[in-house]
C-alpha cells in the first residue's frame, strides 16, 4: 500500500485517545510536520488541555477535537473517519486493577474492532491504520520469567502466550500486569485478524507498534502523571526509601519523543505497512535514573526538588531483551539512550519552575 508522505495539502490524521501521554506527543509531531489532526477524547473537559496546549493549531482549525464517550459503542467512529487519510489508534480503555479480567480485556478489543469496522465501512480515503500495542504483547509474563529464570531476546515474531494462559487459569486473582498484557495481546491479535478476514475489502494496510516504557516528561502536573512519569518522579525526587529489588529492576524503555516520531514515520514509510515494529531504545536499570540525575543535577537549578543520592550496593545486570533492528531499518529512527532521556526530563522540570 502507498504510504502517507509529509503533507503538501490537506492530509488529516485521526488520533484516538488524544489527551494521553503518547498521543499528545504524536499530535505534536504531526502538527509540526504540517498534517491536520483530529483527536478523540472522552469528554469536553479532557479536551481542554489539548486546545490550550496546541492553541495556535486549534484556533486555526489544524487541530479539531471530537468527543467519543464510549469507544466500544457501535459506529462511534463512523463520522470521524470519512475525511481522514490515516488512523493512529492509541486509546486504551480505563480499567480496574482488582476487577474481572474481562473488564480490562473486552473494552480494548471492542474499541479496536469498532475503529477497524468504521475504517472499513466509511474510510474511503484511508491508506494506513496504526495500532499502538506494547512490548507486553511480545514479551513473556513476568511471573513465568521469574520462575524459569528466562532471559529471552525478543523480536516481532514473538507473542506473549503466557499472560493469557495465566489469566484464563487464575481469573480475577491474576496479577494486574498479566491482565493488562493479555488485553494488549488480544487487542492486537483482533486487529491483525480483522485485516486478514477483510483483506479483499479494505483499501488500507495495518502497522502495529510495540513501545517499551515511554519515559520523558508528561504534559500534566505531577499529581496527574502517567505511570512512567510518576515512576521517574518518585524514584529520583522522593526521599522515601526505594526497595532494593525495585532499584535493580530493568525496564525496556523508549524516549516518548522517539515513540511518537516513530508513529509519524510509520505513516510515511511504505515498508512499514503490514509490519509489527518494536520501539525499544535501551534497557535501563531503575537505579540508572538516579545516577544520571546526580551526574546532571549541577546543570539545573531546581526550585522545589532535590535529587536523591545514589543508593549503595546496587547490583546491575544488563540483559538486552528486545531487538530493535526493524525500527532502525524500516523507520530509520535512532533511539535516544539513557542520558538524553534523563536530560530531557530534568530540563522540563526546570522549565516548569519545579
Amino acid at each position: 500500500m502507498p504510504a502517507i508522505p509529509k503533507p503538501e495539502g490537506h492530509t488529516r490524521v485521526l488520533v484516538t485517545g488524544a489527551n494521553g501521554y503518547i498521543a499528545m506527543w504524536i499530535i505534536h509531531y504531526l502538527l509540526e510536520q504540517g498534517y491536520l489532526v483530529r483527536g478523540t477524547v472522552r469528554s469536553r473537559a479532557k479536551g481542554e488541555p489539548l486546545s490550550k496546549h496546541f492553541k495556535e493549531y486549534y484556533d486555526s482549525g489544524k487541530l479539531d477535537l471530537a468527543i467519543v464517550a464510549d469507544s466500544t459503542q457501535e459506529g462511534a467512529y463512523n463520522d470521524l473517519v470519512k475525511d481522514v487519510s490515516a488512523i493512529i489508534h492509541v486509546a486504551s480503555a480505563v480499567h480496574d486493577e482488582q476487577g474481572d479480567p474481562s473488564k480490562i480485556i473486552n473494552p480494548n478489543v471492542q474499541a479496536t474492532l469498532q475503529i477497524m469496522n468504521s475504517a472499513l465501512a466509511f474510510g474511503r480515503h484511508i491508506k494506513r491504520v496504526i495500532y499502538t500495542s506494547s512490548t507486553s504483547a511480545i514479551k513473556r509474563s513476568e511471573v513465568v520469567e521469574a520462575a524459569e529464570s528466562i532471559t529471552n531476546l525478543f523480536n516481532e515474531e514473538n507473542w506473549n502466550n503466557d499472560s493469557p494462559e495465566l489469566v484464563q487459569r487464575l481469573g480475577a486473582s491474576a496479577l494486574f500486569s498479566d491482565k493488562y498484557q493479555t488485553s494488549k495481546v488480544f487487542a492486537e491479535r483482533a486487529a491483525w485478524n480483522f485485516v486478514e478476514e477483510h483483506k479483499d475489502e479494505i483499501s488500507w494496510d495495518l502497522c502495529t507498534l510495540q513501545p517499551g516504557f515511554p519515559f520523558l516528561q508528561d504534559w500534566k502536573d505531577p499529581s496527574e502523571f502517567s505511570w512512567t512519569s510518576k515512576f521517574f518522579h518518585d524514584l529520583v525526587f522522593d526521599p522515601s526509601p526505594t526497595p532494593k529489588d525495585l532499584l535493580e529492576t530493568s525496564h525496556a524503555s523508549v524516549d516518548v519523543r522517539d515513540c511518537a516520531l516513530a508513529h509519524v514515520l510509520a505513516l510515511q514509510k511504505q515498508d512499514a505497512g503490514g509490519q509489527r515494529i518494536l520501539l525499544v531504545g535501551t534497557d535501563i536499570i531503575s537505579h540508572d535514573w538516579i545516577e544520571e540525575a546526580n551526574r546532571l543535577k549541577s546543570e539545573y537549578n531546581f526550585s522545589k526538588y532535590s535529587v536523591v543520592p545514589p543508593y549503595p550496593g546496587i547490583q546491575k545486570v544488563y540483559n538486552p531483551r528486545f531487538d530493535n533492528t526493524k525500527a532502525r531499518h524500516i523507520l530509520g529512527i535512532t533511539f535516544r539512550r539513557t542520558e538524553p532521556m534523563a536530560r530531557g526530563i530534568l530540563e522540563d522540570y526546570v522549565r516548569r519552575g519545579w
